[in-house]
């Protein structure tokens, strides 16, 4: 069953509902859940079975990309409240506390509360996602993640695998909370957060990662959920603001940035770049045709694309940079040639 639940991504939605989506199923995994959030000592050493369960969320996980009627299907819906358990608990941050900076590998309950959880949050395009958002918030959790960032960002050169992944997706949450406004308003009492992400991007391992890894990987997972936090603030005039007079921020990072070999991070930063230099240094940016070509492409990709989202860029996000991008004469034909 697991080495199916591996490919459920490659089955037919009707498949799905008829030998998957039941209630009494989905009752027992939230019960596990639930229970692993507050007895999470039984299951510390249960190396298979946590596996197991990773495997079973996340492919639950994967089955509802893209489909609205089985993410928000009120039977999938009750994994929410005890994954929102599992995200609040002490045992998470105990857990993420708790990796040694040097480690190459988590054990199986590592990866499952560090990884499987907030991945699951972090990719879920529904109705859930919003709730655990604001769960998270209302349940100060902001404050922990600072708490984690104070511990080990004086180290960042130094993590290796084990810590960087469990940070990424700290960070991929955090992004979300920086994604809805209504979210985004707890940020403004916890704005030493934005202090730690600035410092993310400034990471001398990170940006040397980025520039010359053409694949995904742990660095460049933080990288790109860091700078995405950023670009989702700058929606918010008040908080664009208050970036801008941050000691850590420097339209540098950005400008070195958008010379990533990926191009969602190439995208955040010319995105951020539009906000925060005027007509003239945009038009002095170096490579502008590809950076814009890239720009298009994701637009083009998003407007195709039933979400209207491409790669976890929305359209919306797209079309308020458009505006800092369109005043360029070329930039403003290639839009007419390609819509």
């Amino acid at each position: 069953m697991i080495k199916h639940l591996r490919k459920t991504n490659q089955v037919l939605s009707s498949t799905f509902k008829t030998w998957f989506l039941k209630e009494s199923f989905f009752k027992t995994i939230a019960s596990v859940l639930e229970d692993i959030s507050i007895n999470s000592h039984k299951y510390l050493d249960q190396n298979e079975n946590m596996r197991s369960l990773s495997v079973l969320i996340e492919s639950i996980q994967s089955f509802q990309v893209g489909n609205d009627l089985i993410r928000n299907n009120p039977i999938v819906l009750l994994l929410v409240d005890p994954i929102i358990k599992c995200l609040c608990s002490s045992i998470y941050i105990d857990t993420l506390k708790q990796i040694h900076i040097k480690s190459i590998d988590r054990n199986a309950f590592e990866d499952f509360i560090l990884g499987t959880c907030p991945c699951y949050c972090a990719w879920n395009r529904g109705q859930a996602q919003i709730i655990i958002i604001n769960a998270l918030c209302l349940n100060n959790m902001l404050k922990f993640y600072q708490e984690i960032y104070d511990l080990f960002l004086p180290t960042i050169d130094d993590w290796e695998y084990a810590l960087m992944e469990s940070i990424f997706y700290m960070t991929a949450l955090l992004r979300y909370v920086a994604f809805y406004s209504t979210t985004r308003e707890y940020l403004k009492t916890n704005l030493k957060i934005i202090d730690s992400i600035l410092i993310i991007l400034n990471s001398n391992c990170l940006l040397d990662n980025i520039l010359i890894t053409t694949d995904y990987n742990s660095k460049t997972n933080l990288t790109d959920s860091a700078i995405s936090f950023i670009f989702n603030l700058t929606h918010d005039f008040d908080m664009l603001t208050i970036i801008k007079e941050n000691s850590f921020f420097s339209k540098d990072i950005f400008l070195k940035l958008k010379n990533s070999q990926g191009d969602r991070v190439k995208l955040h930063a010319l995105m951020i770049l539009s906000k925060i230099l005027n007509e003239q240094d945009i038009l002095n940016l170096d490579h502008i045709d590809e950076l814009t070509s890239i720009f298009i492409d994701y637009l083009s990709r998003a407007m195709d694309d039933p979400c209207h989202t491409f790669q976890d860029v929305p359209i919306e996000h797209l079309l308020t940079s458009l505006k800092g991008m369109f005043f360029l004469d070329k930039n403003r034909q290639r839009v007419y040639n390609k819509f």
